[in-house]
């Protein structure tokens, strides 16, 4: 049997080398929310436009780097994304509004506290059934999970680098969690993607091509 030529409904054009579509929804205006490419120097921010119309409905500007992946809530009513700029960002789908910054980490100096979160960029988001908390991996090979209204990193789930199964043995991570609690497992290298099972428990699949389950 031959296939069938699909119909283009649409097409919208910008200016951009390329763009990725990191969200569709068919029930929020219909809206979508995109990344352009580097070309023109927007590859940081994001745009949200009406997927019938193609009228651009808000532009969300905070990340200093590409944005790789993003989650939203449940309700439709707030999203965070994960940038190569080592953050994650919580924000107001309808109005654009940055709400808050998780991390990046940032070592303590002077009279100046530290800052909980990744050293590299952030690889997949997954937000709880119940809004209100999130969690973030990076390509460090660390997942955190952070309360969503307060900011605050409740854990941070952590493999070790260089893991030998046979000798136990492995090189000890040198990063600080200021006090966060550490659940230590076999993931090392980076994490890759990651699924959130109800609000009990995270797997992470890391480039070492292994996969840990975490209690959260």
């Amino acid at each position: 049997m031959g296939l069938t030529q699909s119909k283009a409904e649409k097409r919208y054009s910008n200016s951009c080398d390329s763009c990725q579509f990191l969200y569709v929804s068919s029930s929020l205006d219909p809206l979508a929310i995109y990344s352009q490419g580097s070309e023109r120097g927007s590859s940081h921010s994001l745009f949200a436009i009406n997927t019938i119309t193609g009228k651009t409905l808000q532009i969300y500007e905070g990340h200093t780097r590409e944005v790789n992946v993003l989650a939203v809530t449940s309700d439709n009513i707030f999203m965070v994304t994960g940038s190569q700029d080592c953050s994650c960002i919580l924000w107001s789908v309808r109005t654009g509004t940055a709400i808050r910054t998780f991390g990046p980490y940032a070592a303590p100096h002077a009279n100046k506290g530290g800052a909980i979160g990744h050293i590299k960029q952030i690889t997949a988001l997954a937000i709880t059934p119940d809004n209100d908390y999130f969690i973030s991996s990076g390509q460090e090979g660390w997942a955190f999970l952070w309360e969503l209204d307060s900011g605050r990193p409740l854990c941070c789930m952590k493999g070790r680098h260089n893991f030998d199964p046979k000798s136990g043995e492995s090189y000890e991570d040198t990063h600080s969690s200021g006090g966060v609690n550490n659940k230590k497992g076999s993931v090392s290298k980076g994490v890759s993607s990651l699924i959130l099972i109800e609000d009990d428990y995270v797997i992470t699949a890391s480039d070492d091509g292994t996969c840990v389950v975490w209690a959260i």
